[in-house]
């Protein structure tokens, strides 16, 4: 792979707004951890645990996973989520040092704002 394939598949993807473009509808953030992983898309969160791994012998066996979802109600439990659950806090501005109150509107706003600089 080279690097200008990165480039510009990376341009494309991040500038192409529609609604058919997965990459630039969709927020997810994703986190592995030791027993599994959790993810938050769009209004979902999604924790997968694994159980204790099963013994046959001296062989383990697959482990199963356990899971657990959340439906996300509204704009301020999906940003507290995500400072929570993935130590992402997008109301920090860095141009003021302040944290500031933040929506979805104004986030996407932002987001649209400074997509080109």
């Amino acid at each position: 792979v080279h690097t200008s394939d990165v480039e510009c598949s990376n341009f494309y993807v991040s500038q192409f707004i529609g609604p058919g473009n997965w990459f630039t509808t969709t927020r997810l953030a994703v986190r592995q951890l030791p027993d599994g992983r959790k993810a938050l898309s769009n209004d979902k969160l999604v924790i997968h645990k694994r159980s204790k791994p099963l013994l046959n012998g001296d062989k383990i066996c697959v482990q199963e996973m356990e899971t657990d979802e959340l439906v996300i109600d509204s704009d301020d439990q999906y940003f507290r989520l995500l400072k929570e659950e993935f130590s992402i806090s997008l109301s920090w501005d860095t141009e003021s040092n302040q944290e500031q109150t933040i929506s979805m509107e104004s986030f996407t706003a932002t987001v649209l704002a400074n997509r080109f600089k």
